[in-house]
């Protein structure tokens, strides 16, 4: 992998750990409840170059979210479970 790409991985993974904490912290849904940072997270890059679609692992469970503001929620996919439950850090 060349320095560009590993680059653009990395800024789209710290965008969007922002965006969801950002988020999260000015919405306040569940006040009082302790945060997480997920177990993993893979930003892939569209053909266009852009960073568009991440992976999350949270306590073994994977979850694609997008980097796109089209209020497109979390969504599960269980076909990444396997590899998640592989990478989930013990309390």
């Amino acid at each position: 992998m060349n320095r560009k790409k590993i680059i653009l991985i990395a800024a789209g993974a710290i965008l969007t750990a922002a965006a969801i904490t950002g988020c999260s912290q000015q919405l306040n849904d569940l006040g009082g409840v302790p945060q997480k940072h997920p177990d993993f997270t893979m930003t892939y890059l569209n053909v266009t170059g852009f960073p568009n679609v991440t992976m999350l692992c949270i306590d073994g469970a994977g979850f694609a979210t997008t980097t796109r503001d089209n209020n497109a929620a979390i969504q599960p996919v269980p076909e990444w479970d396997a590899f998640c439950k592989t990478v989930t850090k013990t309390p």
